[in-house]
C-alpha cells in the first residue's frame, strides 16, 4: 500500500495584497462566510502583503489551496512564487516518494487541488503566464462578493462527500455540478468508464487493498489518457468505486477513450491477486446508470 501525503482537511484561502485595507475587509469577509460557525464547512483564510509571506503557508499536507493575488504585483512575481511553491512541495514530498514518476504524479495531485485568482486592471499583462493549476482572470474594479462567487465551488471541493478519498478526484457532487456546466456547450461531451468483471469484493484486507491500488491505478490510466489526447478543458471526476467520468472536447473523444483502453489493458494484470480467476474490463457509456 502506498502512503500518501494529503488529507481530506479544509481549505486554505490566501489573499496577496498590499492594500491593507482589502485584507481587513477579506478576512472579515471569509470569517463570516467560511469560517468555524459556518455549519456547510470550514476554510482557513490568510491575507498577507507578499508572496514570501504566502509562501510560508504552503504545506504539502494541507491540500487545496485557493490564491488570490491582486493586481499591484507583477507577473514576474506571480511566475516566480509557483516556481518556488513547486521548488518546496516538490522537496516535502521527497520525504515520502524516491521514484521520480511517483514523485510527478503527486506533484499533479498538488497543483489539481489548487486554484488561482488574478485580479488585474489589465488582464493581457497576465494572460501569457503559463502556471500549472486552474487559474481565472479577474478584470478590476470587482467586489469580494464577486471573487466570492468564483472561489465558492473551490472551497469546500475538499469535503470527502465532495472528492474521492482514495483518488483525490472530485467525487459524485462536483460531477453533477460539471455535467450541468457543459450542457449548453456544443463542443464539450462527457462520457463515463467502469471497470466491471469482479461478480464480489471479498471482505479481506488483501481484497480491499487490491480493489484500492486498481481504483488508483484506473484514475492514473485517464489522467495520462486525458493529458496526452485532451486539451486544458478536459475534466475527470471520480464517481464512485471504479466509475469515473470525463468531460472533453468532442473532437478528442475517440483518441481518449482508445487510449484510456489501451494502457488499462497494458497495465492493469499486474494488480490481479495471485491464481484469481476474474478479470476486470473496461465499459464506456454516454449517461450514468
Amino acid at each position: 500500500m502506498k502512503t500518501y501525503p494529503y488529507k481530506i482537511s479544509d481549505s486554505c484561502i490566501i489573499l496577496i495584497s498590499r492594500d491593507i485595507d482589502f485584507r481587513d475587509e477579506f478576512l472579515a469577509y471569509c470569517d463570516k462566510q467560511y469560517g468555524p460557525r459556518n455549519p456547510k464547512g470550514f476554510a482557513k483564510s490568510f491575507a498577507v502583503q507578499n508572496f514570501e509571506d504566502a509562501l510560508a503557508l504552503f504545506n504539502v499536507r494541507q491540500e487545496n489551496y485557493i490564491i488570490i493575488v491582486d493586481n499591484n504585483l507583477q507577473a514576474s512575481d506571480i511566475d516566480l512564487f509557483y516556481d518556488r511553491v513547486q521548488d518546496k512541495i516538490t522537496n516535502q514530498l521527497k520525504l515520502y516518494y524516491d521514484n521520480a514518476n511517483e514523485l510527478q504524479l503527486h506533484k499533479n495531485i498538488f497543483n489539481r487541488l489548487n486554484f488561482l485568482v488574478l485580479l488585474t486592471n489589465d488582464p493581457s499583462s497576465v494572460s501569457h503566464l503559463v502556471i500549472p493549476v486552474r487559474t481565472q482572470i479577474i478584470k478590476k474594479p470587482t467586489s469580494i462578493e464577486e471573487i466570492a462567487k468564483i472561489i465558492y465551488p473551490h472551497v469546500f471541493v475538499d469535503a470527502q462527500w465532495e472528492r474521492n478519498n482514495i483518488t483525490f478526484l472530485p467525487s459524485f457532487k462536483l460531477v453533477n455540478f460539471k455535467i450541468e456546466e457543459i450542457a449548453n456547450n456544443a463542443d464539450q461531451t462527457s462520457f463515463y468508464v467502469k471497470a466491471i468483471g469482479f461478480s464480489h469484493m471479498q471482505m479481506t484486507k488483501e481484497a480491499g487493498n487490491q480493489n484500492i491500488e486498481i481504483m488508483r491505478f484506473l484514475a492514473e490510466v485517464i489522467e495520462q489518457a486525458v493529458e496526452e489526447q485532451g486539451d486544458a478543458e478536459s475534466w475527470i471526476g471520480h464517481w464512485a468505486g471504479f466509475e469515473f467520468v470525463v468531460v472533453i472536447n468532442k473532437f478528442h473523444l475517440k483518441s481518449v477513450i482508445q487510449q484510456i483502453q489501451s494502457r488499462f489493458d497494458s497495465g492493469i494484470q499486474a494488480f490481479y491477486l495471485p491464481a484469481q480467476k476474474e478479470q476486470l474490463s473496461l465499459i464506456f457509456y454516454s449517461q450514468y446508470h
